[in-house]
């Protein structure tokens, strides 16, 4: 079990700040996919053995982790973006913190995270992204050729972002397109190859190799989909050791 924790709400959302037994002084924000949540006796990452494991190594390493609800499905809106930006500031002021920080992303999470990147730079360290949505076009695309989930993503979307379900595609196309294309964030992306909601040749393969013809630092690693989650322990650690040389 993860004991050592401080549990509060924001803005009706519920957060958790889990603490390490022995701190290593830097704190990383994690953002989850579409089943994400947090409540005030637990979370999502909790209720699966190997996530919490993942959890658990974190804080074995000393580092201190945050998370919130977010609201749900916020495909990286507004109101979310603003939530973890008070959270960060909060965390910092509370705990005893380096004030750069690390963002963990995973699925719908990663567009949260980049958010975050866009509206602070100078406080995030690194980014480690776990099959990540980072083309919200293309996501919007693919489900609009799927008739059984399109009508349900149109509903989150307009409620995250607060448009009509009819405006929905006229803004995605324009708030989202060619976004997060201009960050310089070293950023690490572990994407398994057989991924279908976010399939790789159409997020992380092509954000890839964009960044790489305009120089900026964004590593990816294809794996196999049976590793564990938990095997992803190490090389978050690693990636985020790369870039803890520098204290401010």
């Amino acid at each position: 079990m993860i004991d050592l924790r401080r549990t509060f709400q924001l803005e009706d959302q519920w957060c958790v700040i889990y603490l390490p037994a022995r701190p290593n002084g830097f704190a990383c924000m994690l953002f989850g996919d579409i089943t994400h949540y947090v409540e005030q006796e637990t979370c999502s990452w909790r209720q699966h053995p190997e996530r919490e494991q993942f959890i658990r190594g974190l804080l074995h390493h000393g580092y201190t982790v945050i998370t919130s609800n977010f609201f749900g499905r916020h495909w990286g809106s507004e109101q979310a973006t603003k939530l973890a930006l008070r959270l960060y500031h909060l965390s910092i002021k509370r705990e005893i913190l380096n004030p750069s920080i690390h963002l963990i992303g995973e699925g719908m999470g990663a567009l949260l995270a980049m958010n975050v990147m866009e509206e602070m730079p100078d406080r995030i360290r690194s980014g480690f992204f776990i099959n990540p949505c980072l083309d919200l076009v293309s996501y919007y695309d693919q489900e609009k050729a799927n008739k059984l989930f399109y009508k349900r993503f149109l509903i989150e979307m307009a409620a995250a972002h607060e448009v009509s379900t009819e405006d929905v595609e006229p803004f995605i196309y324009q708030y989202f397109n060619n976004r997060y294309t201009n960050l310089e964030t070293p950023m690490h992306i572990f994407h398994e190859m057989n991924e279908r909601r976010y399939p790789v040749q159409s997020h992380s393969k092509p954000f890839q190799l964009k960044a790489e013809r305009e120089n900026r630092p964004v590593t990816l690693t294809l794996r196999m989909a049976q590793k564990s989650f938990s095997s992803l322990i190490d090389p978050t650690y690693q990636f985020f050791r790369k870039h803890e040389k520098k204290l401010s």
